[in-house]
């Protein structure tokens, strides 16, 4: 007997709109799927594995958010303890290169920090394995959106 799916509890990412659309539609997935994986093929781009694409989205339990959530916010506790710190104890943390010095030297954005911060960070993180609260998601960047 086959066991349905249960989704209770569970957090979707919902699926862009034209790949909604084309759920809906008469053409099959799988020549879709195999179409898009052809052209990846045929742009010259090197490495690219089908564990770099997914058409789908990925579902993760609702049991892991919280996981998602403390990860967010340690990362938001630690950027703001950094950005507090004297700009000799940055310089001490982060090694010299063209993204350092560029903050620090040309934009000077330990020097002359506002009172007030105002604006918006995003996370890109991946769950690497399962989605488990022993397995937080990484870190791979910060953007600053406003």
């Amino acid at each position: 007997m086959k066991k349905a799916l249960n989704f209770n509890h569970h957090f979707h990412e919902e699926s862009p709109k034209h790949i909604q659309q084309f759920k809906k539609s008469k053409i099959e997935v799988e020549n879709h799927k195999n179409s898009v994986w052809n052209a990846f093929v045929d742009s010259g781009l090197s490495d690219i594995t089908d564990q770099d694409c997914s058409i789908y989205p990925r579902i993760l339990p609702g049991s892991y958010l919280p996981v998602i959530n403390q990860t967010a916010r340690e990362i938001t506790e630690l950027i703001m303890k950094l950005i507090t710190l004297p700009e000799s104890e940055v310089q001490a943390i982060f090694p010299s290169g063209p993204v350092r010095d560029f903050l620090l030297k040309e934009l000077k954005v330990i020097k002359y920090r506002p009172e007030r911060l105002v604006g918006s960070l995003r996370f890109d993180m991946a769950i690497v394995g399962d989605p488990s609260p022993l397995n937080p998601p990484k870190l791979l960047e910060i953007n600053e959106i406003g």
